[in-house]
């Protein structure tokens, strides 16, 4: 995928993959190409930048097609890491895989949503990509996922399960898909799943799962492909990290997916924090010495904290997250004649 230069995707192709299971060389090609996805090759001279990865880390189970959709358990439910098997049979620990992003189930039908570029190495025969789906009380196991369309200009890959894990016994669940556009100031919730360990991944270790609370801030254009339009993206005020891309934004108050993740957006944005932040920082600066929360003589100070708080009200994101607005996926979606569902 290509870029304007203002967005760094998560995951960048290195070249064409070779064909799997043809051979030792071939494995260790695309065992090479998916870790470099990961780690993201630069498209522009800007630095990376994400936060501790275990700042925002938690594990979650669910129940099989049965948790609410206001359940943090269905969100972790209906997310899947899409990756590539190296092993031919398990080891002790699973299945060995070289991991790509993330995919989120849309309907009972097994129908996935993604990021296109996740699927970059996938793209001029470079594989069969598959999907890591929990089960209960067993480690998980890879299906595979059959590319039904993709739309390269705006980012978009939609995915189906073979087999259906919705017809069978496993830990899944469905996010349903918001109609109204989003707007600044809105919260959001991206959630994603990473491996513990980008190298040597294995089947049977429990992953990593992110849940980034923000706002949109901002939106912006980018161009996808070269030559293409420009694709609309919102942006967030969280920083994003590496291995994200494909995973869902949800918009806490309705449950609903309003973006996938696309990115990091490297320029910084110019909208400072949101009015409720810059309030509370100057009214507890403006608090008189001795109420709770304020120390006793700060009171002196307040000239000084107000200056400060002044400062903070008017601070930037450097490198928020940027999404793709659910929209374009609905046009895939409609395209496709693919109904989704709705809880």
């Amino acid at each position: 995928m290509q870029k304007s230069g203002q967005l760094r995707a998560l995951t960048q192709p290195l070249a064409k993959a070779a064909r799997p299971l043809a051979g030792v060389c071939q494995r260790l090609a695309i065992f090479v190409l998916g870790l470099l996805c990961v780690l993201g090759l630069p498209a522009s001279p800007a630095a990376d930048t994400a936060p501790n990865p275990a700042s925002n880390s938690a594990s979650h189970s669910a129940a099989p097609n049965s948790a609410t959709p206001t359940s943090d358990a269905a969100l972790s439910a209906a997310i899947c890491p899409i990756v590539y098997p190296v092993d031919e049979t398990p080891t002790v620990h699973g299945y060995q895989y070289i991991f790509f992003g993330n995919a989120f189930f849309i309907s009972k039908q097994g129908y996935l949503l993604t990021a296109a570029h996740v699927l970059s190495a996938f793209r001029n025969g470079g594989g069969q990509p598959h999907i890591l789906v929990k089960r209960p009380l067993a480690p998980p196991v890879l299906l595979k996922a059959t590319v039904v369309a993709i739309d390269w200009q705006h980012d978009v890959a939609l995915l189906r399960a073979t087999p259906n894990p919705f017809a069978g016994k496993y830990l899944v669940d469905f996010l349903s898909l918001a109609t109204a556009d989003a707007l600044v100031g809105d919260s959001v919730l991206a959630a994603a799943i990473r491996p513990v360990r980008v190298q040597h991944s294995q089947t049977f270790e429990a992953p990593l799962q992110d849940r980034l609370a923000g706002k949109i801030i901002d939106f912006q254009s980018t161009q996808e492909e070269k030559g293409a339009d420009e694709t609309k993206l919102f942006l967030f005020s969280h920083q994003v990290l590496r291995g994200q891309s494909g995973a869902p934004v949800v918009s806490p108050s309705t449950h609903e997916v309003i973006g996938i993740i696309d990115g990091i957006w490297h320029h910084p944005v110019a909208t400072p924090l949101p009015t409720s932040t810059k309030t509370s920082a100057a009214d507890s600066a403006r608090k008189p010495a001795g109420l709770p929360g304020n120390p006793a003589g700060a009171s002196a100070a307040n000239s000084a904290g107000n200056s400060a708080a002044n400062s903070a009200a008017d601070q930037f994101i450097a490198a928020p997250g940027a999404a793709v607005p659910i929209h374009y996926a609905l046009d895939l979606l409609r395209q496709q004649n693919i109904s989704w569902d709705t809880h």
